[in-house]
């Protein structure tokens, strides 16, 4: 993944669900608007992603009505 992975996903209508458990995150800082206005995101799996470096995750789910 990018460092700066800001905005990845933002405004994905069509997102209902992502698994990032597998992904490797260590070098990412920044998640900053990643999800945001993801209206129809139900699930997102951060299981054993590995964020030590995150620094920031500024309204990452904002706008994300659907999540459980």
């Amino acid at each position: 993944m990018n460092p700066n992975s800001s905005y990845m996903f933002y405004n994905f209508d069509g997102l209902t669900s992502v698994d990032l458990s597998t992904w490797n995150a260590s070098e990412v800082t920044s998640m900053a608007y990643m999800f945001y206005d993801d209206t129809n995101l139900k699930k997102v799996n951060l299981t054993n992603t590995d964020v030590a470096n995150l620094v920031t995750t500024d309204h990452m789910f904002q706008y994300c009505s659907s999540l459980t």
